[in-house]
């Protein structure tokens, strides 16, 4: 839970804003603040599941993954992420399979063949979306839950999508959602060896 946000957002007009009803990302719904058919919920779920991912990788039958769905309100499965501890994990979305390093390196494209780029704001630690024909302003923003330490209220995280996101709302939420993933792990393992580091050093190592 972190007390420092950007939320300021998007300044373009807001389509949609999705709201978090857990702080846990792979363990959540999304309800967007419209009752507009175009914009479902989403069910995010992770759970431990034998190296078989709907019959597209095979792999010791004894062995166990966590992988993380993606379905809207209609129980409609949209995309999979299998989470793996050694490899790149395996995202699962529309064209099939591919490592998460691949399909990081992808641009994001809408059916009009424009680009856009997810940023890193280093100050906030979250994720912003920016399209490249207009860099200058980020058309999504994931602002995360906030707690006021005076009354002990918790605002929920929300990932806020203009009207020019509304456009590639799906793609939007299903990499955002597969990112922040691999930035939160990729923080906690920062942090984990900083912690060893620091007890290494106590101990006179």
């Amino acid at each position: 839970m972190t007390s420092i946000t950007n939320t300021t957002g998007p300044s373009s007009s807001v389509a949609v804003t999705y709201t978090f009803t857990k702080h846990d990302p792979w363990d959540t719904r999304l309800i967007p603040d419209t009752s507009l058919d175009e914009f479902p919920a989403y069910t995010i779920k992770s759970e431990q599941k034998r190296q078989k991912l709907f019959g597209l990788i095979q792999t010791d039958g004894g062995s166990y993954n966590t992988v993380t769905t993606i379905t809207d309100d209609e129980d409609v499965l949209i995309a999979s992420l299998l989470w793996n501890e050694n490899l790149p994990d395996t995202v699962i979305y529309r064209e099939g399979p591919t490592s998460m390093n691949n399909w990081m390196h992808r641009p994001l494209l809408d059916a009009r063949g424009r680009k856009y780029e997810w940023r890193h704001i280093e100050k906030y630690r979250q994720l912003e979306l920016y399209a490249e024909d207009k860099p200058e302003e980020s058309i999504v923003n994931f602002i995360p839950a906030n707690k006021d330490f005076e009354t002990g209220e918790i605002t929920p995280s929300k990932l806020i999508l203009t009207e020019r996101a509304a456009e590639i709302f799906e793609l939007a939420i299903v990499s955002f959602l597969f990112l922040e993933k691999k930035r939160r792990r990729k923080e906690k393992d920062a942090e984990r060896l900083a912690n060893v580091a620091f007890n290494r050093m106590q101990r006179g190592w």
